[in-house]
């Protein structure tokens, strides 16, 4: 069975998801103490009130606090599947220095397998301003609203040719999630599907 290892470069630690064969239920969390620190990176430096940090504010704030202890709970099968995953799809909980990830995998996705990553930035304080703070150390920084948050396709490393393509979205005015989408043979599309991922998740915390 194909080994995947999901690069997260989060926007203030990077950390690595390793992910593989379980016996876990599709869709199902369990937890794993697999976890590798990744390189640091260079962060912004938290309230600044540059022209960086001059982040849009989230008129309508979702509560994410079961987020941070249970990550996997950001998606439902049938939202997995909309997104493209399949049946097949299994979650795995692990640690990092920004706190809890999801990780889920399909292997039967695309021609090497999908993989999506969700984590609450438990280390940012000031939501997306913390984001924006850091825009001039990013390799890409893409701003824009979904579905009436404030978001920004960026990371410090630029992997969207590869197929790798984060997220950030600000669900508060002191709260961001990461979100990763992985598929090799999609190259910068899969920023579309992380996109999807942030809408998908959007819906659950609004309970729809």
């Amino acid at each position: 069975m194909r080994k995947t290892r999901v690069q997260f470069g989060l926007v203030i630690v990077a950390f690595a998801l390793v992910a593989g064969c379980t016996s876990t239920q599709p869709g199902q969390p369990s937890a794993t103490n697999k976890t590798e620190p990744g390189s640091t990176t260079s962060s912004g430096s938290p309230g600044s009130t540059g022209p960086d940090a001059a982040a849009p504010r989230v008129p309508v704030p979702l509560d994410d606090a079961k987020l941070v202890s249970d990550p996997c709970s950001a998606l439902t099968v049938i939202q997995l599947q909309a997104i493209g995953f399949t049946a097949a799809a299994k979650s795995s909980v692990n640690g990092s220095a920004v706190g809890k990830v999801c990780s889920w995998t399909d292997d039967s996705v695309g021609v090497a397998g999908g993989d999506i990553g969700v984590a609450v930035e438990t280390t940012l304080t000031h939501g997306i301003s913390d984001i924006y703070s850091q825009k001039n150390s990013m390799a890409y920084f893409n701003p824009m609203s979904l579905d009436g948050y404030p978001a920004v396709v960026a990371d410090h490393e630029d992997g969207r040719t590869t197929g790798s393509c984060a997220l950030n979205l600000g669900v508060s005015d002191t709260s961001v999630l990461a979100l990763r989408y992985q598929q090799s043979d999609l190259g910068p599309a899969s920023c579309n599907k992380v996109q999807a991922v942030a809408h998908a998740v959007i819906a659950t915390l609004r309970g729809a």
